[in-house]
């Protein structure tokens, strides 16, 4: 899915060299835990503006942990927010 998630995130006009490298180990998390966070991350993304988008560009993310009693990744940025992506495809 790599691939794929390197063209989506193109499309949305950011660079995607910044993810040379990147994978499940990078947020030590599980390869089914960054299939989540790379399905959501997308819709996401999509759901925003040009602006806001270049606000939570992959460089900006500082962590992603997940929750198991919220059954969720969240994603902390470095301006102190984050986000809850979900199994379903959802964030909040």
């Amino acid at each position: 899915m790599m691939p794929q998630f390197k063209a989506a995130l193109a499309m949305l006009g950011l660079n995607v060299n910044n993810l040379l490298g990147i994978n499940h180990k990078t947020f030590d998390l599980s390869v089914e835990q960054f299939d989540v966070f790379k399905k959501v991350y997308i819709k996401h993304l999509q759901s925003m503006g040009r602006e806001a988008r270049k606000k939570r560009t992959i460089e900006h993310i500082d962590s992603i942990v997940w929750d198991s009693k919220g059954a969720c990744l969240k994603v902390y940025y470095d301006d102190g927010e984050f986000v809850h992506y979900t199994k379903a495809g959802e964030w909040y």
